[in-house]
């Protein structure tokens, strides 16, 4: 997976994330800009700094390169790495470090969901 869109921390901006998994491991990896951030990071973590952990899909037609919102863009694709046990998952730890995809299409079960970034499908209103 290669990151093409740049993520605001708050240390600064993290952009062209390199992550390769097998086997539901992240095996390689590397960053462009924030390179230091990341391999700080990571080094602090634990087992959970290659296990994936989230994926998001933003919804938000309105948000455009707002600040710390930047997955919430409709069609930026994020992949978390690293914990998740407060999300509800069960990967404790210390580290998670995300990479943010935008423009990709994506399918659930053969449905279209998102087409070059846009949404084409969405879930039922209740």
């Amino acid at each position: 997976m290669l990151s093409n869109r740049p993520y605001r921390y708050r240390i600064g901006w993290v952009a062209g994330s390199r992550w390769t998994f097998h086997k539901g491991a992240l095996v390689s990896h590397s960053v462009r800009k924030g390179r230091s951030f990341f391999e700080g990071s990571y080094a602090r973590g634990g087992p959970e700094r290659t296990k994936p952990a989230l994926l998001t899909i933003g919804l938000n037609p309105a948000i455009r390169n707002y600040p710390f919102a930047e997955d919430l863009e409709e069609g930026v694709v994020t992949i978390h790495i690293g914990h998740n046990d407060d999300f509800g998952g069960k990967t404790r730890g210390v580290f998670r470090q995300v990479a943010l995809l935008r423009g990709a299409s994506m399918e659930i079960d053969g449905t279209p969901v998102l087409r070059r970034g846009r949404i084409v499908s969405r879930p039922p209103s209740r």
